[in-house]
């Protein structure tokens, strides 16, 4: 059997057959995409190492002594007006929120609000615990409340804002409670635990889910309150939502800009719908092998839909078009034979070259991003095989189109607008270079300003109401997200901590950090917190004084205060031997423009800063040893890896594409010519965003390889076609004409498709998606 039998098989029943698999198999790929799950946990795009994976022993070993707030969700109610009604209200929202339960199993595992909030009243010559609210205050105006709190620093950043117009609630999820599964007998949980491996018995809430409960609450009293909310958990809940919207959003648009583009190309209806129906398959089957392989959607993974529908309209575009071309004579069989023939190798060369690019993700060491790149060359794997194998058996049924058609369609404005603007191409030859030259010398100038960043908050615009919340609770509270400073006893000396001369110590690695968080005159610290700030402020409320009591004793009854208040938050400040003690740190910037956040690289600096410094201190002082540790700090090593992974596929990509040029051309001549439209859009990708300071994410990172492997593609069409003609003894001149006038128009309209389809991104709701696809499509203009 030839290879062409394949192609158009000879008899109906080898058809039938044929049709009868894909769909069959389209079948099960559509249940394979209703299994798959989407996550939006940052900590995921981390890669797994060897220093990771002690950064996240080091949490996990911290975190089973000191209960850190960094993945707590942060409220902020705020009211026009401070009355009794408003009080009340305060009191049965913080009620409702601690009540939250599903089917008996509480949703909150711990919560800090001004209800529970201790710090501690002088009266005589001993203290007692008070909370900043209690019901019997009802009546009293919120100045005569605030008196006795004067100068408490954890009252003032957690449940109070420093203007005393809102207050704070601190919510902790409990990781152990159960999801709301009553309804899980149904087919769908049956297929899902029996070919999928989910385990919805067991399976406990995710933070989404915990947000979503948070959110109902608050949604109860959004008519007397403003509520505000903040922290990691609300990030990836509101990521998740958006992503589930973003996949419709846009795989529905660049469908729609798909078919007016092949439309206005081919003006039949075979010339649109077949191309769609290839890149749907396509996109289904890749779906649903993710499914069935447990692939989870991420941020970087919402992008592989939309591309599957991009991509894969170049191939089935070249396809049509060579159909067309072809389409002389009245023998079908040998039509598309010979189109076949005709595209095979340009469509075979741009496929090789964008899988390329595509698989020098498998270079990098995230996770998220291998898996992309696997899951895109998957997808163009599956557009050749329907482009060749399903396109050319439909072809085969179907009427051969007419002259009159063929004649319309290659003297349209479209073919006209081509051959003036390929007049164009001797006369401004010099501009075109002197363009290049521009290009790499403002290159060269700005790709100093590139950063990158990857803090979750700046995944959403600057109107959504994720970033109004985040930006009110960073100016108003001094920070939403902690990391955490430990200090330990040289010699783990239980009750070292209970010392004067221990606390003094404590006290040298405070005061740093509260005097000494300017870096390059930037304010990066905000609230600071420790069972040292409550000994200061209980002393400050006896002698006016914020320092360390002189009496050994009184320092032993303020410790006993403490640690008999049955308060877990200011309990978890210290080891229960005493041994250690945690300061809370939360990142702050004092520049309004930034939305008071701090960006990965100044956390990056000031990570640094204060190991090198806090280590010099304890050095000095003998008696004790400093580290940070923090998720926060962890999730900062992302733009190192991104970096790194940045350089790793760009290098990657253009190694292999130059050897794919040279085993195709045989000559290094036409190889180097062949990189020149692609080098042009990825150095100009990135002055646009050195320039704009649109920063390198983990959407953003893939634009160069994915620009270099799409970008040859037209690049190949033309040259092969300009070789072909060059054999005929044209002169090369008239080559040059002739190959715009046969390739301008399949070039023009699969960079149109890609541009137009790229631009879709545009309506993503996360800054990086619509960047990613903004800088493609310029990128793919500018090759």
């Amino acid at each position: 059997m030839k290879l062409y039998d394949f192609l158009i098989p000879h008899s109906k029943r080898s058809e039938k057959i044929f049709y009868a698999i894909i769909g069959v198999v389209t079948f099960f790929m559509i249940i394979g995409m209703t299994y798959l799950e989407i996550d939006s946990n940052v900590y995921n795009l981390l890669p797994k190492n060897m220093t990771t994976n002690a950064e996240e022993g080091k949490v996990a070993e911290y975190s089973r002594y000191f209960s850190p707030n960094d993945n707590a969700v942060f409220m902020s109610v705020e009211w026009k007006e401070f009355n009794k009604s408003t009080f009340n209200n305060l009191y049965n929202f913080v009620k409702d929120i601690e009540d939250i339960e599903v089917n008996g199993d509480k949703y909150v595992d711990s919560l800090i609000s001004p209800f529970n909030a201790i710090y501690f009243k002088k009266a005589g010559e001993t203290f007692f615990p008070k909370t900043l609210f209690s019901k019997s205050q009802s009546n009293q105006t919120l100045s005569k409340i605030l008196k006795d709190v004067e100068g408490n620093r954890f009252i003032y950043g957690t449940v109070m804002a420093y203007d005393e117009k809102s207050v704070g609630v601190i919510v902790k999820m409990n990781k152990n409670a159960k999801a709301d599964l009553r309804n899980s007998n149904t087919i769908y949980h049956y297929i899902g635990r029996n070919f999928f491996g989910k385990n919805y018995k067991d399976q406990k809430i995710d933070k989404s889910t915990f947000c979503g409960e948070l959110a109902k609450v608050a949604k109860r009293y959004e008519k007397d309150f403003t509520i505000h909310i903040a922290g990691v958990p609300v990030y990836e809940y509101k990521s998740k939502q958006y992503m589930v919207r973003d996949i419709m959003t846009l795989l529905i648009p660049a469908i729609i800009m798909m078919i007016i583009i092949l439309f206005l190309n081919f003006k039949s209806v075979r010339g649109v719908v077949l191309p769609i129906l290839c890149m749907i398959l396509s996109m289904i089957w890749t779906m649903g092998l993710m499914g069935y392989f447990r692939y989870k959607l991420t941020v970087v993974g919402i992008l592989i839909p939309p591309l599957i529908m991009l991509i894969g309209s170049s191939y089935t575009l070249h396809y049509i078009n060579s159909y067309y071309l072809n389409s002389i004579g009245v023998d079908k069989r040998n039509i598309i034979i010979n189109a076949t023939k005709a595209i095979f190798p340009t469509i075979f060369l741009a496929s090789v070259t964008t899988v390329i690019g595509f698989a020098s993700f498998l270079t990098a060491r995230m996770d998220v991003i291998r898996n992309f790149g696997i899951w895109i060359c998957v997808s163009i794997a599956l557009t050749l095989f329907f482009s060749f194998f399903l396109l050319s058996k439909i072809l085969f049924r179907l009427p051969i189109p007419t002259n009159v058609r063929v004649e319309k369609v290659s003297n349209d404005v479209f073919s006209k607008t081509l051959n003036f603007l390929n007049m164009l191409v001797f006369k401004f030859k010099y501009v075109f270079v002197l363009i290049f030259v521009a290009c790499i010398v403002l290159f060269s100038v700005t790709i100093g300003n590139l950063r990158v960043e990857t803090n979750a908050t700046n995944f959403f615009k600057s109107g959504d109401k994720v970033k109004k919340d985040m930006s009110f609770l960073q100016k108003n509270y001094k920070g939403t997200i902690s990391f955490n400073i430990v200090i330990k006893s040289k010699n783990n000396e239980k009750d070292f901590f209970r010392t004067r001369a221990g606390l003094l110590s404590a006290k040298k690695i405070q005061d740093f950090v509260q005097d000494s968080t300017k870096i390059d005159g930037v304010q990066l610290t905000g609230w600071t917190f420790s069972a040292l700030t409550l000994i200061e402020d209980i002393n400050y409320s006896f002698n006016g004084k914020h320092d360390v009591p002189e009496d050994q004793e009184v320092i032993n009854k303020l410790f006993n205060l403490l640690l008999s208040s049955k308060d877990s938050n200011t309990r978890t400040l210290v080891k229960d031997d005493l041994s250690m003690m945690n300061i809370q740190v939360r990142t702050y910037s004092d520049r309004p423009k930034l939305n008071y956040v701090v960006t990965e690289q100044e956390l990056i600096k000031l990570n640094k800063y204060l190991n090198e410094n806090l280590k010099r201190i304890a050095a000095e002082d003998g008696t004790i040893e400093v580290e940070t540790w923090g998720d926060i700090l962890h999730l900062a090593g992302i733009s190192k890896y991104l970096k790194e992974d940045q350089i790793g596929s760009l290098s990657f990509t253009l190694l292999f594409i130059v050897i794919t040029a040279l085993l195709l051309f045989r000559s290094l001549y036409f190889s180097i010519f062949s990189l020149i439209p692609l080098i042009f859009g990825v150095l100009m990708n990135f002055t646009i965003m050195s320039v704009l300071g649109i920063p390198l994410d983990a959407a953003t990172i893939m634009i160069g390889a994915i620009s270099m492997g799409v970008g040859i593609d037209n690049a190949i069409h033309f040259i092969l076609g300009y070789r072909k003609i060059l054999k005929r003894g044209v002169p090369y001149k008239e080559a040059i004409d002739l190959t715009l006038k046969e390739t301008g128009r399949p070039i023009m309209f699969t960079s149109l498709a890609l541009i137009a389809g790229f631009m879709v991104f545009l309506l993503s709701t996360f800054c990086p998606v619509y960047y990613f696809g903004v800088l493609i499509a310029v990128s793919m203009f500018n090759c």
